[in-house]
């Protein structure tokens, strides 16, 4: 017998004790995000913590987006996203975006560092 849906999603999320996080460990896209293979609306792969979102909390308003509160990207627990305009889902994300270049730009300076000295 084939799993039911709920059984697939939870066979590729292992609980993170000290967030809450829902972790996915199946396949993740090039940002990170959970990919389940299924087949909605014409799309072969759906983002997981959308999935879950809707199998827990009900259908993503049109035109919202759903913000990660946690900040993980593989975070597939619904109490840990919330339904928000692009805008807001936007302005959320500038610190870190921030941050992650600002990581970056260190990183590429101590790496040019490196091979100056060498």
């Amino acid at each position: 017998m084939r799993p039911t849906l709920t059984e697939r999603l939870f066979a590729n999320c292992e609980p993170e004790p000290n967030s809450g996080c829902w972790l996915w460990t199946g396949a993740l896209d090039r940002h990170g995000y959970g990919k389940v293979r299924m087949r909605i609306g014409g799309r072969r792969w759906q983002q997981a913590h959308r999935v879950f979102y809707q199998l827990f909390r009900g259908p993503i308003p049109a035109g919202l987006h759903l913000d990660h509160l946690c900040r993980v990207a593989s975070c597939a627990n619904p109490d840990h996203l919330e339904a928000v305009t692009p805008a807001e889902n936007h302005r959320r994300s500038m610190p870190y975006r921030r941050t992650a270049k600002r990581r970056a730009g260190l990183h590429a300076a101590a790496d040019s560092d490196a091979t100056i000295a060498a």
